[in-house]
């Protein structure tokens, strides 16, 4: 696609989906059911009677009010009105809130928090228990509000008695745009990814909606302290707890892939709700538009809150191939840079897997006789990332996120795993922003090559945290690509790149190293941008994973820098300034062609053609 279809495309996009969305209405039930909770836009509280035993807190959907969980809360009410009390807040989640998601969470906490102690303080006594009920977005926002309290330094006791949480499409893992989707809402939700980027490159806040995309740091973060549930349940003595996920038969906003997450299923039940979609799965009184489908969801719903012990109908596909391997002792992450498909990864890989066999501890009793591997790698490409893209930073958190999501299963694979980390110049950026995300994320041993980092890069957290126990810097000493490109724009303060893979780091806490040496000395890998993921470098690089030493045999060291990449890391401003200046005279000499104006049209087309061309496919 040329360039004036690039631009012009984004532009229609948002015009006709502006049309079609219409994001100034409200969302509303056509169901045909009056809710009878007059106060639109509040937080709603209906007190049952003054014998009271149990708090459900509903929570709803995005774009949805307090009123969009009417129907569950009225057929709720409708079981047992006089022991229930119900909890529904107003969320910050219309179509264009900025609201933190971390604030939202904090805020249902605080309401939940604040009717537990006002009931506790009633000749009555404090709630037997409590219940979460979300749909939707709304579903991340109640496991997260129920983890916050049952993992606080002292848990609350309102988490301790909540003994089942119902997900309504639950986003378990977070919308994405998909296949799945409609061609309506494909093109509404890409409408919204599109203003939100407009929005953040001005420097405003991104839309809430974002925090539950598929891959976000909220997503991410609470699918892996998610897996850490079955220890705190153990701890509590909570064997009775379900997690009950109602999932819709023809859901066209979240594909089965997104709603069911087999990497945090810890507690999970799955129920299907009988001819419903994303939206109606809520809508459990009103047959309208579909006659006797409320009644039938209805008893789906009766089923998942008053048994015990509720049973999964059907389970799902993803949870049924997920496949937990206890026995595997290490997990190593190579992930390659831009400009290449990582077709080296596994060259490596099995580099490290060689070194790693002589320090694989004895078989537990449960995995002798045991045929599978002890060592698993993740050698998946993110596919070919060209310059201009790496100079996106929506592009590069991008990719950030879907290595989150590759680390989020892995974790939940290999539970009893340590895990390393290989990365090569856009690799590198992907391990920092997925341990600046997500503080669960953590590597043992880590390798960067080709490091596209901030040399003034801030490393300390990260090994006080324990995200990082060692990790080797390789150098390299003609390596113009980080010297001209990131380490300029570190120097201008321009986005959160650097020149560490050249000048290394400054912040060397006890377990970094800043390599290889020299006589004792810091010096460099003797070549290029790649030379650190060369063949002579995959011992270096195995020994350090599996020994947590530098190993350099073979390793081509020299003390100092090319003389020229040292020159152009100093002057890299001036060497773009000249660029752009050649750019810039190359246009004007075609503007100043003495030819016919079409052939000049023409010719300065195709200019810009070839300069897009080497900016995305170079």
């Amino acid at each position: 696609m040329n360039l004036p279809l690039k631009l012009l495309a984004p532009v229609l996009v948002l015009t006709l989906g502006l049309l079609l969305w219409r994001p100034w209405a409200t969302a509303a039930d056509d169901s045909g059911y009056a809710c009878p909770w007059p106060e639109p836009g509040q937080t709603q509280w209906i007190a049952g009677g003054p014998q009271s035993r149990e708090l459900v807190v509903l929570l709803h959907a995005f774009t949805r009010e307090p009123g969009g969980m009417c129907q569950v809360g009225e057929w709720l009410r409708r079981e047992d009105a006089a022991h229930i009390d119900l909890l529904v807040p107003k969320l910050a989640l219309n179509v264009f809130s900025q609201a933190d998601i971390e604030s939202v969470v904090a805020d249902v906490v605080a309401q939940v928090q604040e009717r537990w102690e006002a009931r506790a303080k009633t000749p009555g006594g404090a709630y037997e228990r409590v219940r979460f009920v979300g749909h939707s977005m709304g579903s991340l926002i109640a496991r997260r509000v129920y983890l916050d309290g049952l993992t606080a330094e002292k848990a609350a006791p309102w988490a301790l008695k909540t003994d089942r949480i119902l997900l309504f499409a639950g986003v378990n893992r977070g919308w994405s745009i998909d296949h799945h989707m409609g061609l309506l809402n494909s093109l509404v939700y890409q409408l919204g990814e599109d203003l939100n980027a407009w929005v953040t490159a001005l420097g405003g806040a991104p839309f809430t909606v974002m925090a539950s995309r598929h891959g976000a740091p909220f997503v991410n973060d609470l699918r892996l302290r998610w897996q850490e549930l079955p220890t705190r349940w153990a701890e509590r003595q909570a064997p009775g707890f379900k997690v009950v996920q109602l999932l819709g038969t023809v859901d066209d906003i979240v594909p089965p892939g997104d709603n069911v997450d087999a990497a945090s299923s810890a507690g999970l039940v799955y129920l299907q709700m009988p001819r419903s979609g994303h939206t109606d799965v809520v809508r459990v009184l009103a047959d309208a538009p579909q006659p006797g489908a409320a009644a039938a969801r209805a008893a789906v719903l009766a089923h998942a809150w008053n048994d015990a012990s509720p049973e999964s109908d059907a389970m799902p596909l993803a949870v049924r191939r997920s496949r937990h391997d206890p026995c595997v002792q290490h997990v190593v992450f190579v992930m390659h840079g831009i400009r290449d498909e990582g077709h080296w990864t596994e060259r490596v890989a099995a580099t490290v897997e060689d070194a790693l066999e002589p320090s694989l501890a004895p078989d537990a009793l449960e995995c002798r006789g045991h045929r599978e591997p002890r060592i698993a790698f993740e050698i998946s490409s993110y596919g070919y990332f060209p310059m201009l893209s790496f100079l996106r930073p929506a592009a590069r958190h991008e990719k950030a996120a879907w290595l989150l999501d590759r680390y989020a299963e892995a974790r939940a694979q290999y539970p009893k795993a340590q895990f390393h980390y290989v990365g090569h110049s856009h690799g590198t950026y992907l391990l920092r922003e997925a341990l600046r995300q997500v503080r669960g994320v953590r590597f043992d041993k880590v390798v960067l090559a080709g490091s596209v980092l901030r040399a003034g890069e801030h490393w300390q957290p990260f090994f006080a945290s324990g995200q990082v126990k060692q990790l080797l810097n390789l150098r390299a000493s003609a390596d113009w690509v980080v010297a001209i490109f990131p380490n300029t724009m570190e120097h201008i303060g321009w986005q959160d790149l650097g020149g560490a893979g050249f000048r290394g780091f400054e912040d060397t806490p006890s377990g970094l190293t800043n390599g290889p040496l020299r006589e004792g000395v810091l010096a460099y890998v003797e070549g290029s941008h790649g030379t650190a993921v060369e063949e002579h470098a995959w011992r270096t690089i195995a020994q350090f994973v599996a020994q947590g030493q530098l190993d350099q045999a073979g390793l081509p060291v020299v003390a100092k820098p090319e003389v020229w990449v040292d020159w152009a890391a100093r002057w890299g401003l001036l060497l773009w300034a000249g660029l752009l200046a050649v750019l810039a005279l190359g246009l004007w000499g075609l503007w100043r062609w003495q030819v016919r104006e079409g052939l000049k049209v023409l010719a300065i087309l195709a200019y810009l053609n070839l300069i897009w061309l080497v900016v995305t496919r170079v």
